[in-house]
């Protein structure tokens, strides 16, 4: 299958699938009216002759604050739809290895040698909606921004994180990349926009000035994280499953001239992974970089889409505050501020949100979700025993043992005395004597 022809075929996978979910979770109109917008992305099974399977998606634009985060693990620091679906697709992981322990056919996973690893001849592949957050792609025009007589609060609090801000004085100007402005910026760990065009840094989200600051990598960081370590992460590694390669990334919704196209498929490619092209691990591992494909698959909730349906400009339609998660085989979950929708999120002191399920207008609904920490790390501890023994692959089980088939001796009928014998009568019935009103007798009349 061409590249191209690739790219295509798991945008469209993924956007079919969240076609076919139900609108529970979904962007709709607020009550003013104003309409709502989301991000969409995807984890996508695929090989040669085969088409691409979804098996992980989710929508998402939130993160949490840095002072709202929570140290128990039950709640989601990040929302953000990459992130959402990574989550999910570790999820679809541990599934599929608990059902390969079973003996179910059509798992997409396969013991190896020493552990796990995705069935033979199966890649792995994301589509996005949107080029990943905090790549410094070129634009078409650019303005400096005057700036501001005083710092907003939300820089202040930015600053005291130790994250460089569009206002801090070691940020150096923007400009497009490329141009000789553009320069490798200051170490450290840059907020969202600041030093924007600068190459080599670690950015957070969001990027906006007046907002919140929060501790969570951009999506385009954590992409090229997963490029350098693979999609498993820690607890499925310490299973023993091998490094799963991103082998393509689709992203839609890149409007504009040819040039300008390839302009930002370079930079996105070089965002996701493309700059650690030149490390070499202890052992001689390198960054797998996922081919960047640009398609012109649209999403039915893209902000552009959604500005014409309802005929207003892209500034009037709102972010959307829910995430979505699908996983093939585990269904919907929608999740608000880290948690699952509907859910109460009052815990006792220092005790987690716990996993047991509340009544909250006739529906049990579970606080914690099941992308947090805590829950996967729950999963991980229930399948840890069987995902490391060998004896409980179903290829590897020992045989049993025939069944015998010597007649077993019949056990001996102890006889009770027939003193000791209950009766087949029964015990007698109790009477019981209720006190009688005594009958009184009338005198006859002209007595």
């Amino acid at each position: 299958m061409q590249q191209d022809a690739l790219a295509h075929a798991l945008a469209t996978a993924v956007t079919e699938t969240y076609s076919s979910l139900p609108p529970n979770g979904k962007p709709t109109p607020r009550s003013n009216g104003q309409p709502q917008w989301t991000v969409l992305a995807g984890f996508c099974l695929y090989r040669d002759s085969h088409a691409p399977v979804c098996v992980s998606l989710g929508t998402g634009l939130k993160s949490l604050p840095h002072a709202k985060l929570p140290v128990h693990g039950d709640v989601l620091h990040d929302s953000h739809a990459e992130i959402i679906a990574k989550r999910g697709f570790k999820l679809w992981i541990y599934a599929e290895m608990d059902r390969a322990l079973k003996g179910d056919a059509g798992v997409y996973v396969e013991r190896a040698s020493d552990g796990w690893r995705i069935r033979t001849g199966w890649e792995v592949g994301i589509s996005s909606s949107t080029a990943p957050a905090a790549p410094p792609v070129p634009c078409p025009t650019f303005e400096l921004l005057p700036s501001p007589p005083s710092l907003h609060p939300s820089l202040v609090r930015a600053a005291s994180l130790g994250l460089v801000t569009s206002r801090s004085p070691a940020a150096p100007p923007s400009a497009l990349p490329g141009s000789p402005s553009a320069t490798l910026a200051a170490a450290g760990v840059h907020r969202g926009r600041a030093s924007y065009t600068s190459l080599g840094t670690l950015r957070t989200k969001p990027g906006r000035a007046d907002s919140p600051p929060t501790t969570s990598h951009s999506c385009s960081d954590k992409l090229a994280l997963w490029a350098l370590v693979g999609l498993q992460g820690g607890l499925l590694s310490s299973l023993r499953v091998e490094r799963v390669r991103l082998g393509c990334l689709a992203v839609s919704g890149v409007k504009g001239a040819e040039e300008y196209r390839e302009r930002v498929r370079d930079e996105v490619r070089r965002a996701v992974g493309g700059r650690l092209e030149g490390w070499v691990g202890p052992a001689g591992e390198r960054a797998a970089v996922p081919r960047v494909e640009l398609v012109e698959v649209e999403f039915e909730h893209s902000r552009e889409a959604v500005a014409r349906e309802y005929g207003v400009e892209e500034d009037e339609a709102l972010s959307c505050q829910e995430s979505l998660s699908w996983v093939q085989g585990l269904g919907t979950e929608v999740i608000t501020n880290g948690i699952r929708q509907g859910a109460a999120s009052k815990r006792k002191l220092g005790e987690p949100l716990g996993p047991k399920a509340r009544t909250i207008t006739q529906h049990r609904i579970t606080p914690r979700s099941r992308l947090s920490k805590l829950s996967l790390f729950q999963r991980h501890l229930e399948l840890q025993p069987r995902a490391l023994s060998p004896s409980s692959s179903p290829d590897t089980r020992p045989p049993t043992s025939p069944p015998s088939t010597a007649p077993r001796p019949r056990p001996r009928r102890r006889l009770t005395p027939p003193s000791k014998r209950p009766s087949a009568r029964g015990p007698p019935p109790l009477l019981l004597l209720l006190p009688c009103r005594p009958r009184q007798v009338r005198s006859p009349r002209g007595s």
